[in-house]
C-alpha cells in the first residue's frame, strides 16, 4: 500500500507547480484585460 501512496504523492507534487501557474494565469489574465479596457477607454475619452 505504501509505494502506491508515494507515487501518488510524487505526482501531486510535480503537478502542483503547473497547477499554481494555471491559477496565477487564471486570476491575472482577467485583471490585465479589464485594466487594458479601462486604459484604452480613457485614451478614447482623451481623444474625443
Amino acid at each position: 500500500m505504501q509505494p502506491s501512496n508515494d507515487i501518488v504523492y510524487r505526482v501531486a507534487n510535480s503537478d502542483s507547480g503547473t497547477y499554481c501557474l494555471y491559477h496565477v494565469i487564471n486570476y491575472l489574465l482577467p485583471c490585465f484585460i479589464t485594466s487594458f479596457i479601462i486604459i484604452s477607454f480613457n485614451f478614447l475619452l482623451l481623444l474625443i
